[in-house]
């Protein structure tokens, strides 16, 4: 058994085909509940892309044609993936429909990209509300069909089985045997009924062979024993990078204004507006890659792929390729999610800061050690969407309003220091009506921060002294503060600073 199930109930659930896998392909996604053993969430192990549409079989090429378009992409598969699609296919033209975990490769000038199928998710006959499914938020579903019709579904530690007349049971899971094809689960409902799902790695086709399934299931509740079909679910992705972005850069001709959408289905649109030219909206595809995503889309010029990272809120790209042939832009593409302040301007700092003064009465402020739910809130959101984990981190915070709008930013240091003579990194999050959105990081911040009078784009400099005393300027850009500290020349060190922060020696909040 897998040592993480052994350290408490975890379901090892394999969602992969294997007579359509080929072996080094199979997917084993391992499906585990949180802390509080309350929700299952998936982790893939490489990241795909959850498709569905349409496939063609052809003697050179086979072709996927995506529910969201009618642009054909290369199709790849396995001949044993092809054995079961004949099983199907009564014509040899007709088109199945697929639902599958499938990787999108850039390829060469000739083929700009193409899909790879990974693991079969649904395979059947074309309906016409075929392309209407949507994502479900459960784990493995199954049904039995014939004179004892029945549906399962497992939704965090919970399975919930539906049987004739209807009866409607609610289960909780016991313990999880698994194998490397066949899968074991026990349960028990409230009033002490023990039941057991067993599933096994084997294509699974209905009586009127309409459809197949990657598992043959059998239930038991009691003494009553059920067959029938299953598969993974299709969980709704969580990544931040979800919804719309503006953004545009300065090229040669002149600014390019970039509109981009990520949809949970993995679809995508993006708008390019040219200097002179009307934007065309290009339909494609999405995949993650790290904290950010990759872009493929087709247009009238060819296929496109633009490379995104994800860097303090924004989505940062050094260049796009066009049918394989890469091109970088003259300054990087940065996009701000729509409704950003400055997502309706330039994403990029101009050539010359905008200089400005506020006048600050002279004060002196020390960090907190009280909890508070909104600043609880605001950081538990910062590892969401990094994806990182916020147990084991410790915190100290202070408020103090930075760009004169009259609500305070939330400045929060993090025990990640390399060594306390040098700092800590500092967390910078502006203060909104509703709560605090997360804006920038610097890297060893001192324990003390001052405040000059001196502004840039509306927001107060804010400085610190390194270990060897150089002092250190925290300036903004228009977007952000600046990551890295680096010592400023004399000539720079503003002669007012009456504002001083003090995190000081203060004992921490325990983020849990």
């Amino acid at each position: 058994m897998d040592n993480r199930i052994k350290k408490g109930l975890q379901l090892l659930i394999i969602p992969a085909l294997a007579a359509c896998s080929g072996g080094q392909y199979t997917l084993k996604p391992t499906l585990l509940p949180d802390k509080t053993g309350s929700q299952i969430t998936t982790d893939p192990g490489f990241h795909t892309v959850l498709q569905q549409g349409y496939i063609e079989k052809r003697d050179k090429q086979s072709l996927f044609i995506p529910c969201q378009s009618d642009k054909p992409i290369p199709f790849e598969a396995s001949s044993k993936f092809w054995a079961l699609f004949h099983q199907l296919q009564k014509k040899p033209s007709e088109k199945l429909y697929a639902e599958f975990a499938g990787e999108l490769h850039s390829a060469s000038a000739t083929t700009p990209y193409r899909v790879e199928l990974k693991e079969m998710r649904y395979l059947s006959k074309p309906k016409a509300d075929s392309c209407k499914s949507k994502p479900k938020h459960y784990a493995f579903e199954a049904e039995g069909f014939g004179e004892q019709p029945w549906t399962l579904k497992v939704q965090g530690q919970i399975i919930q089985v539906v049987t004739p007349p209807p009866n409607e049971f609610d289960f909780k899971v016991t313990s999880v045997q698994a194998q490397s094809h066949r899968h074991l689960v026990k349960f028990i409902d409230q009033l002490g009924t023990e039941g057991m799902l067993r599933f096994e790695q084997k294509a699974c086709i209905d009586p009127n062979q309409q459809w197949i399934k990657p598992y043959q299931v059998n239930l038991r509740i009691g003494p009553t024993l059920y067959k029938g079909c299953g598969m993974a679910g299709w969980l709704s992705p969580q990544y931040p990078i979800l919804g719309d972005w503006n953004g545009q850069y300065a090229s040669k001709e002149g600014p390019v204004i970039y509109k981009l959408e990520l949809q949970p289905d993995y679809s995508t649109s993006l708008s390019v507006h040219k200097p002179g030219q009307s934007a065309q909206p290009e339909q494609g595809f999405w995949k993650p890659r790290g904290a950010g995503a990759e872009i493929f889309t087709y247009s009238a010029t060819g296929a496109t792929s633009l490379l995104f990272d994800y860097q303090q809120g924004m989505l940062v790209s050094k260049g796009q390729t066009l049918d394989g042939k890469f091109t970088p832009f003259d300054k990087p593409l940065q996009m701000l999610k729509k409704g950003h302040p400055m997502a309706q301007h330039s994403t990029l700092p101009p050539k010359q800061a905008i200089l400005g003064t506020r006048t600050l009465p002279v004060e002196t402020l020390s960090a907190t050690t009280r909890v508070d739910p909104m600043v609880h809130k605001a950081l538990l959101k910062y590892f969401s969407d990094h994806r990182t984990k916020p147990d084991g981190n410790f915190y100290r915070y202070l408020r103090y309003d930075l760009n004169g709008d009259g609500i305070k930013e939330l400045l929060i240091e993090m025990n990640w220091c390399r060594r306390a003579s040098d700092g800590c990194v500092l967390l910078i999050f502006q203060g909104e009506k509703k709560g605090y959105r997360y804006i920038s990081r610097a890297f060893d911040a001192g324990q003390e921060i001052w405040i000059s009078e001196v502004t840039h784009h509306e927001w107060q400099d804010m400085w610190t002294q390194n270990s060897k005393g150089k002092w250190m300027l925290l300036k903004f850009n228009n977007i952000s503060y600046n990551e890295q500290l680096k010592p400023a020349s004399d000539h720079q060190i503003p002669e007012q600073m009456p504002v001083q922060l003090k995190f000081g020696k203060k004992s921490w909040i325990k983020l849990q």
